[in-house]
């Protein structure tokens, strides 16, 4: 399909995406900021790092990629697995706290930056948007703005994946509110969402949630955050790479999962 009619294509998928969002700290969810420390703990728990290094590290070895940087790093739990597995690595946030925790695991390069606009004078074999960060592209502009920065990262035949929540069962299963609660030691994490479809700019949705940590019986932590997130089709997906020089090499998703992982090249 010619430019153009990429262009008309996701004008009508969300013709009211018309701005770039603030490349700023201060628009990151508390999660990943007041909440930094928690999270670590808590996503320890919804996270198995070890089946996601396998899951990215089979494309990796697919396509001969030695040279990597994971955009979305966090904490740096992942990294580590790609660390002792000889991987030549860099992380990415856009979270200043995360990163602190990062460094007292990996003694490699971590960069303080927006994937939207990646400032890295450097080339990668490989560049892996982790842990559903890519989520929080809401807008087509962040879309675009993002895969464009990460397609300046990587040399010709350079390969890109990043996964994503899948639209049609978020669609189908989407519920207004859900309560999570994760034992991590001896304390107690108990997170009460509330979620609503506002469909601006794709499928999005607000979230709101609280959350509170109790240790034995004692509360000793409690938070309020909000933020918004994306869902897409994987057709969405290949009119964007498309758009941002990059060709599909495939929509990888297991039954019932609600991600999907994309394996892109650089063109």
């Amino acid at each position: 399909m010619k430019e153009a009619g990429l262009k008309k294509m996701i004008s009508v998928i969300s013709a009211r995406s018309v701005t770039q969002a603030p490349i700023l700290e201060s628009s990151l969810s508390r999660l990943y900021t007041v909440q930094a420390g928690l999270y670590d703990e808590l996503y320890s728990q919804i996270f198995n790092y070890g089946h996601e290094f396998h899951r990215y590290c089979r494309w990796l070895r697919r396509y001969r990629a030695r040279h990597i940087l994971e955009v979305g790093c966090g904490s740096g739990r992942l990294l580590q697995f790609f660390v002792k597995d000889g991987f030549q690595i860099e992380g990415l946030d856009l979270s200043a706290p995360l990163l602190d925790i990062a460094k007292t695991r990996v003694d490699i390069p971590l960069h303080h930056q927006d994937m939207r606009s990646i400032k890295l004078c450097k080339k990668f074999d490989a560049v892996l948007v982790t842990g559903r960060s890519f989520t929080y592209m809401t807008t087509n502009d962040d879309v675009l703005s993002a895969l464009r920065s990460l397609r300046r990262l990587l040399g010709k035949g350079g390969i890109l994946l990043f996964d994503n929540f899948y639209a049609p069962l978020i669609l189908s299963g989407f519920k207004p509110r859900w309560r999570d609660e994760r034992k991590v030691g001896d304390k107690r994490f108990i997170r009460e969402s509330r979620l609503k479809l506002n469909l601006k700019t794709g499928i999005t949705w607000d979230w709101i949630s609280v959350l509170s940590v109790f240790q034995k019986t004692k509360l000793i932590f409690t938070d309020r955050d909000s933020t918004t997130l994306r869902a897409f089709f994987p057709e969405e997906i290949s009119s964007y790479l498309a758009l941002s020089g990059f060709s599909v090499l495939r929509h990888s998703r297991k039954k019932e999962a609600r991600d999907f992982l994309t394996i892109a090249r650089a063109t």
